[in-house]
């Protein structure tokens, strides 16, 4: 009876843990989209505004960094790492391709229709292969880095796990690499940047049973950590400085896990299927988010139009890419499937 009851409850923390995950992946994704539609054209009027809550948005990226490493090393084994190679291989490496495929054909058509006067200044691209080739090796043009990075992070992962295996040793990793991102100037795409993020992430895969995924933590262990987290980020907005902008994304993924698990509700809420898009929302918000800026940077009359750029139309492109993304799955599923490096979410109650 006890085996039992042990079995019960093991699914159940397994349950509310992939819930949490897919909640929290949901929101992300949108805070993406909402740091992407900063209008282009005359921002005078959303230029404190836009600082305040880009930044917070900016949470979103160390999230889905520390959960790739966290997810990579949840039920890791050293005798399975060539098949979570494999794996992360069709999750990652084929979306990663495709999309960028994809993504240069469309900026190279939107360059195109716009007369090559886009407002990032990229008119001297003028060919489909100069657009495929920053996409896939260029941080200054492709929105898809973020996967880039994933691809070498996993590529090192079996290294990682033998570095982070002794966790005193594994929190000291973390610790120097984080050192690193704050005292060496480095682009926001650069892989050092957020491998301390990614190492805490696969650090708490590892040791998941000590750690806070399952709440381990005191409650004034974590008042304090997201009181840390509040104080890096107001600071740094008003001081502009990197280094404690640096430490709030760092300290974001586990902030906003604290914050989720402090509304206990959310931990019995089942996601609907529509949570479960967050990669369609991730992959496709541009392309409807691009035409939009194109146009907007170049037919702006009034002010009050940044307004509707930056807090309403992203809504629309998040409506979209669900659109898209549940109109494929149901009438293609195997298009679904390669595109989205075989996700799903059909099984997944409304």
């Amino acid at each position: 009876m006890d085996e039992q009851k042990l079995e019960i409850a093991a699914q159940y923390n397994k349950k509310s843990r992939i819930n949490k995950i897919t909640n929290l992946s949901f929101m992300m994704a949108c805070m993406i989209v909402w740091l992407h539609s900063t209008p282009e054209g005359n921002v005078s009027l959303l230029l404190k505004i836009t600082r305040i809550t880009n930044s917070f948005c900016s949470c979103a990226v160390p999230f889905f960094f520390f959960i790739s490493g966290y997810l990579f090393f949840i039920n890791y084994r050293p005798e399975d790492a060539k098949n979570k190679l494999v794996t992360r291989f069709r999750t990652l490496l084929v979306p990663y391709v495709i999309w960028n495929i994809i993504a240069s054909f469309c900026w190279f058509l939107i360059a195109w229709v716009a007369n090559y006067e886009y407002v990032e200044s990229i008119s001297r691209y003028s060919s489909f292969s100069e657009y495929l080739y920053l996409f896939l090796f260029s941080g200054h043009l492709s929105i898809f880095w973020f996967i880039r990075n994933l691809i070498v992070y996993t590529v090192l992962s079996p290294c990682f796990y033998y570095l982070l295996l002794n966790k005193a040793y594994g929190i000291l990793i973390v610790v120097i690499t984080l050192i690193a991102s704050l005292i060496i100037p480095m682009s926001y795409t650069n892989l050092l940047y957020w491998i301390s993020i990614y190492l805490f992430g696969c650090l708490v895969g590892i040791h998941r049973k000590e750690w806070i995924i399952n709440s381990s933590l005191s409650n004034t262990s974590k008042f304090f950590v997201i009181l840390l987290w509040l104080f890096c980020f107001i600071t740094s907005i008003f001081t502009a400085k990197n280094e404690l902008f640096t430490l709030f994304r760092f300290l974001s993924p586990i902030s906003l896990i604290l914050i989720y698990d402090y509304f206990s509700f959310t931990k019995h809420f089942s996601p609907c299927r529509y949570l479960h898009y967050s990669f369609c929302i991730y992959a496709m918000h541009w392309i409807p988010l691009y035409v939009v800026q194109t146009y907007h940077s170049k037919h702006t009359i009034f002010q009050f139009d940044d307004y509707i750029v930056y807090y309403l139309l992203p809504i629309f492109y998040i409506l979209i890419s669900l659109f898209i993304g549940y109109y494929l799955e149901s009438k293609t599923p195997k298009l679904y499937s390669l595109l989205t490096g075989g996700r799903v979410s059909s099984n997944t109650k409304w």
